[in-house]
C-alpha cells in the first residue's frame, strides 16, 4: 500500500499544478522531493564528522524537506509577465497541496521563435 500511496501523492501533486498553472505557462521542469529517507543499504556512507556539527546533535537531512520545484517559463506579452507570475503566486498559495511558493529566480530572455519570455524558477514547500 506505501508504494500504491507514493504513487498517488505525486499523481496529485502534479493535477493541482495542472490545474493552477496559467495557460500562457509552460513547464520545463518539475523536480519533487518527498523527503522520504533512502534505506539502509541503499544510504550513502557518510565520514564521522559530518555526522554531528559541532555542539549540536544531528538532524535528519531530510525531515521537512517536501519539497517541489518547477522550472517554467511565461509567454505572451511582456507587460503581463509580472500580472501572470503574481496571479500563478497566488493560486499556488491558495492551494491545499502547496506551501508559499519562493521565487528563486526570474529573468525576461529573449527565446525564439516566440520573442520574449519570462523564465522562473519557483520553490513551493508541500503540504
Amino acid at each position: 500500500f506505501k508504494e500504491a500511496a507514493d504513487r498517488l501523492e505525486t499523481l496529485a501533486v502534479v493535477a493541482e499544478l495542472a490545474n493552477v498553472l496559467p495557460a500562457n505557462v509552460k513547464v520545463l521542469n518539475l523536480t519533487l522531493d518527498f523527503g522520504k529517507e533512502q534505506p539502509q543499504e541503499a544510504a550513502p556512507a557518510k565520514p564521522a564528522a559530518a555526522k554531528a556539527p559541532q555542539g549540536g546533535e544531528a538532524k535528519p537531512a531530510a525531515a521537512s524537506s517536501r519539497i517541489m520545484v518547477v522550472d517554467a517559463m511565461i509567454l505572451g506579452d511582456p507587460g503581463e509577465f509580472d500580472t501572470t507570475l503574481s496571479r500563478f503566486l497566488i493560486d499556488l498559495d491558495a492551494s491545499p497541496l502547496f506551501g508559499t511558493p519562493v521565487i528563486h529566480s526570474n529573468a525576461v530572455q529573449d527565446f525564439v521563435p516566440d520573442g520574449k519570455v519570462m523564465h522562473v524558477i519557483l520553490h513551493i514547500s508541500l503540504a
